[in-house]
């Protein structure tokens, strides 16, 4: 179980030796239209806030984020699914839900080839977009 001090969060999971973990957990970033919203201008929330980058700054009423991860890996092979319920801190607003989707593979030359996708469906806040990326480390 994780717990953070810099902005209300909740996280649990369990492990099946090292090859697969699941995790549930719920984060809140502050904000209302009254009192302002918690900002990290200076961070990369892409990966904690979905990777369609939706949330890259904290919506004036601020965001609640459930979401239940799979995280898998087999010889040279990783999976990573995320599962994402966005809402308001405050005003009771359904933002939308998101999937992510990343799958890697390591080269016997150790280069990391990755496949990562973001599906991010829309309810009160911005609008439907699908990402797709391809990258090599």
């Amino acid at each position: 179980m994780k717990s953070c001090s810099h902005k209300k969060c909740l996280e649990a999971g369990a492990s099946r030796s090292k090859h697969f973990t699941a995790r549930v957990g719920h984060e809140v970033l502050s904000g209302a239209p009254v009192d302002g919203q918690f900002n990290t201008p200076l961070a990369t929330l892409h990966i904690w806030n979905g990777w369609a980058d939706k949330f890259l700054t904290t919506p004036e009423n601020g965001l609640s984020d459930t979401y239940f991860s799979l995280e898998g890996k087999y010889k040279r092979f990783g999976m990573n699914g995320v599962f994402h319920l966005f809402q308001s801190d405050t005003g009771n607003m359904d933002y939308g839900n998101e999937m992510d989707l990343l799958f890697t593979y390591t080269s016997p030359w150790q280069q990391l080839f990755g496949f990562k996708a973001a599906f991010y469906g829309a309810d009160l806040y911005s609008q439907d977009t699908d990402k797709i990326m391809l990258y090599t480390v």
